[in-house]
Protein backbone atom coordinates (compact mmCIF):
# COMPACT_ATOMS: atom_id res chain seq x y z
CA UNK A 1 0.00 0.00 0.00
CA UNK A 2 2.66 2.27 0.81
CA UNK A 3 3.38 2.43 -3.36
CA UNK A 4 -0.33 4.26 -3.83
CA UNK A 5 1.30 7.54 -2.37
CA UNK A 6 4.17 7.87 -5.24
CA UNK A 7 2.02 6.35 -8.12
CA UNK A 8 -0.60 9.09 -6.82
CA UNK A 9 2.46 11.71 -6.92
CA UNK A 10 3.22 10.89 -10.69
CA UNK A 11 -0.01 10.72 -11.49
CA UNK A 12 -0.70 14.41 -10.80
CA UNK A 13 2.94 16.00 -10.96
CA UNK A 14 4.82 13.85 -13.34
CA UNK A 15 5.36 13.98 -16.94
CA UNK A 16 2.89 12.52 -19.54
CA UNK A 17 1.29 13.39 -23.08
CA UNK A 18 -1.23 16.01 -22.54
CA UNK A 19 -1.58 19.46 -21.51
CA UNK A 20 -0.20 21.25 -18.52
CA UNK A 21 -2.47 23.23 -16.63
CA UNK A 22 -0.60 26.31 -16.81
CA UNK A 23 -2.55 28.28 -14.08
CA UNK A 24 -0.70 26.94 -11.08
CA UNK A 25 -0.56 29.41 -8.58
CA UNK A 26 1.58 27.68 -5.69
CA UNK A 27 4.05 24.97 -5.73
CA UNK A 28 1.43 22.12 -4.18
CA UNK A 29 -1.20 22.48 -7.34
CA UNK A 30 -0.93 19.62 -9.58
CA UNK A 31 0.19 19.91 -12.46
CA UNK A 32 -2.76 17.90 -14.24
CA UNK A 33 -6.21 17.52 -12.96
CA UNK A 34 -7.64 14.06 -11.65
CA UNK A 35 -9.11 12.36 -14.92
CA UNK A 36 -11.02 8.97 -15.39
CA UNK A 37 -7.61 7.66 -16.21
CA UNK A 38 -6.63 7.84 -12.76
CA UNK A 39 -9.04 5.22 -11.95
CA UNK A 40 -6.23 2.61 -12.33
CA UNK A 41 -4.72 3.74 -9.03
CA UNK A 42 -7.76 1.57 -7.69
CA UNK A 43 -5.87 -1.33 -8.66
CA UNK A 44 -3.51 -1.47 -6.27
CA UNK A 45 -5.35 -1.30 -3.17
CA UNK A 46 -8.00 -3.57 -4.85
CA UNK A 47 -4.72 -6.49 -5.27
CA UNK A 48 -3.90 -5.87 -2.23
CA UNK A 49 -7.83 -7.24 -0.71
CA UNK A 50 -7.91 -9.78 -3.76
CA UNK A 51 -4.94 -11.34 -2.27
CA UNK A 52 -5.80 -11.25 1.27
CA UNK A 53 -9.67 -12.37 0.33
CA UNK A 54 -7.72 -15.65 -1.45
CA UNK A 55 -5.43 -16.22 1.71
CA UNK A 56 -9.23 -15.99 3.75
CA UNK A 57 -11.40 -18.60 1.48
CA UNK A 58 -7.97 -20.76 1.05
CA UNK A 59 -6.30 -20.44 4.46
CA UNK A 60 -8.45 -19.17 6.50
CA UNK A 61 -5.65 -16.22 7.24
CA UNK A 62 -6.05 -13.30 5.26
CA UNK A 63 -3.90 -11.40 7.80
CA UNK A 64 -0.81 -14.09 7.32
CA UNK A 65 1.45 -11.80 5.26
CA UNK A 66 1.16 -9.25 8.17
CA UNK A 67 1.82 -11.29 10.59
CA UNK A 68 4.48 -13.54 8.91
CA UNK A 69 7.36 -11.26 10.30
CA UNK A 70 7.07 -12.95 13.76
CA UNK A 71 8.37 -16.73 12.84
CA UNK A 72 11.71 -14.62 11.36
CA UNK A 73 11.94 -12.90 14.24
CA UNK A 74 11.04 -9.80 13.33
CA UNK A 75 9.17 -6.97 13.31
CA UNK A 76 7.14 -3.70 12.54
CA UNK A 77 10.09 -1.15 14.15
CA UNK A 78 8.17 2.05 12.21
CA UNK A 79 9.24 4.01 8.94
CA UNK A 80 12.08 5.71 10.28
CA UNK A 81 13.45 3.30 12.75
CA UNK A 82 16.34 2.20 10.07
CA UNK A 83 17.18 5.95 9.52
CA UNK A 84 17.56 6.85 13.19
CA UNK A 85 19.93 3.60 13.68
CA UNK A 86 21.95 4.84 10.88
CA UNK A 87 22.51 8.08 12.08
CA UNK A 88 22.71 6.75 16.01
CA UNK A 89 25.72 4.47 14.62
CA UNK A 90 27.48 7.38 12.22
CA UNK A 91 29.65 8.81 14.54
CA UNK A 92 31.44 5.13 15.40
CA UNK A 93 31.27 4.13 11.43
CA UNK A 94 32.88 7.41 10.72
CA UNK A 95 35.78 6.96 13.82
CA UNK A 96 36.02 3.66 12.34
CA UNK A 97 37.14 4.89 8.56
Amino acid sequence: MLILLPLVLLYLYGPREGSASEARTSWWRPRYAIARSGAWLAFVPAGLLAYMGYLAVAHHAPMAPFHAEASWGRDYAGLFSGVLKALAAAPGDLRRA
